[in-house]
């Protein structure tokens, strides 16, 4: 348990190191493009997303989760990314003209083309990260992230600075990529071969099969509202829903990116040795949803503030949807992690039934919602989240052997903490809104909420409570 815990602890730190820094940048961005110049990159940054998943083709996963690992495999995990990363690169390279006329956007194909060299070096790098991820080496990790997103974000910023729009965040990814492959160099295994190979390609594209279809499909699933969106509407409708989504997930983020890094390869390492698979997962969520329900709670009933300060007026509009797509995440929140627990434990088969389920819903409640606003749509979320969740306790409970009703029934503290903080955050602002800045009303919610959820746990005796009293003792002369 100690070293699970250090593992969370090292990923928590390092990859919130990353956070802190693209938070900083992306403040930055927000002030020097529009929000058509945003929207235009993320819909370039979905089209990425599908030919970053496919040329990986679960290599990276088949890696964590294999018994043994060999030479030979990790030579064919090379040259099945090696191939598809430069195949996809090429089409992405010639299809760039006609997905910027599709979207009626000129700047698109540059972006593509810039982006599509991402492809080309991310296998470089790719079989050490894995290697440093199945052994659990997070901060390693960490610490190659975090400078590999600091130069991503400086350079991003200079150049969006000396007015090159939204091709500056692409070529800010390109040297953040750039960066990591080089770091990477340093870790490398005396198993690592510089030389590709086919021996165990078969058994890799057989894992990746159902591991990829399932990425694929979940990116989609995220980038819906972007694709559907920018057709449907324009670039800027695009540029202000992704920011709702983005500060709506703001917290719950900075939580997650320390978690979903561990969840896999502790599975994975749970199917290799002894361990109570079903106790884990419901341990890792109970500690989740207690951090994350009050964070959306706060993000919900100050989202005009928190935008206001932050990016500035010109996203302000972007506000109301906020709280419509906290509730959604919150619903989600604590099956964040059943994808890298299904893949740690070798059934990725079954996170492609949930995606393939997923996928239909979400873009039926976009085609339909877009042409009553963007509101509608953040609305419409919640009905897909109710769905997705309810799916995925049933492939919990029929494939993991994870009884649903213990489940759900350690979760109603961490709901009862959550309403509790969200009830003290509307009082707050009800009561003071009026009288106090932005800025301060945010410092007052804080200090308020804080003791608040203390409280909480306490009067509960929520699980999380121990660890608040171990960081008390380890403060404690």
């Amino acid at each position: 348990m100690g070293s699970t815990r250090k593992a969370f602890l090292y990923a928590f730190i390092s990859s919130n190191g990353t956070t802190v820094l693209s938070f900083i940048s992306s403040l930055v961005i927000a002030r020097l493009l529009s929000p058509a110049e945003i929207g235009i990159y993320s819909i370039s940054v979905a089209f990425i997303g599908v030919t970053q998943i496919l040329r990986d083709f679960g290599a990276t996963n088949y890696i964590i989760q294999s018994q043994s690992i060999t030479r030979d495999i990790l030579r064919s995990a090379f040259g099945s990314m090696l191939l598809l990363a430069w195949l996809l690169a090429g089409v992405l390279w010639m299809s760039a003209s006609a997905i910027s006329a599709f979207y009626s956007e000129p700047r698109l194909q540059e972006l593509l083309h810039i982006l599509s060299l991402n492809l080309l070096l991310t296998p470089m790098g790719a079989v050490t990260i894995a290697l440093l991820r199945r052994n659990m080496r997070f901060g390693t990790i960490g610490l190659i992230d975090v400078t590999s997103t600091a130069v991503q974000s400086i350079v991003s910023c200079f150049l969006a600075w000396r007015g090159l729009g939204a091709t500056s965040l692409a070529w800010g990814a390109l040297s953040g990529l750039i960066t990591t492959i080089l770091l990477s160099l340093a870790h490398r295994q005396p198993e690592q071969s510089w030389l590709p190979g086919i021996s165990h390609l078969r058994e890799i594209l057989g894992f990746g099969s159902y591991a990829t279809s399932a990425s694929l499909l979940g990116h989609l699933n995220i980038s819906a509202a972007d694709l559907l969106l920018g057709r449907l509407a324009d670039s800027q409708a695009v540029g202000l829903f992704s920011r709702g989504i983005s500060l709506a997930r703001l917290l719950t983020t900075i939580l997650m990116r320390g978690v979903n890094p561990v969840i896999g390869p502790l599975f994975a390492k749970l199917r290799r040795g002894e361990g109570d698979a079903e106790l884990t997962f419901r341990n890792a969520a109970v500690q989740l949803t207690v951090l994350t329900w009050p964070a959306l709670a706060f993000t919900a009933a100050f989202s005009e503030q928190i935008i206001h300060i932050l990016f500035g007026s010109q996203w302000i509009a972007s506000a109301p949807l906020v709280p419509f797509i906290c509730v959604s995440t919150a619903i989600g929140i604590p099956f964040t992690m059943v994808s890298q627990v299904l893949l740690g434990s070798g059934k990725p088969r079954f996170w492609l039934k949930i995606e393939a389920m997923n996928l239909p819903i979400k873009l039926a409640a976009v085609f339909f919602a877009a042409p009553f606003g963007l509101t509608s749509v953040a609305a419409s979320f919640s009905i897909v989240a109710l769905c997705g969740a309810t799916y995925q306790l049933h492939i919990l409970k029929k494939h993991m052997g994870f009884r649903s009703i213990p489940l759900l029934r350690s979760w109603i503290p961490s709901l009862a903490v959550g309403l509790c903080c969200w009830l003290v955050f509307i009082g707050v602002r009800t009561v003071f809104q009026a009288h106090l800045s932005s800025f301060t009303l945010l410092v007052v919610a804080g200090i308020v909420g804080i003791p608040a959820w203390l409280a909480m746990v306490w009067l509960l005796r929520h699980p999380v409570w121990s660890e608040v009293r171990r960081l008390l003792a380890l403060r404690t002369p």
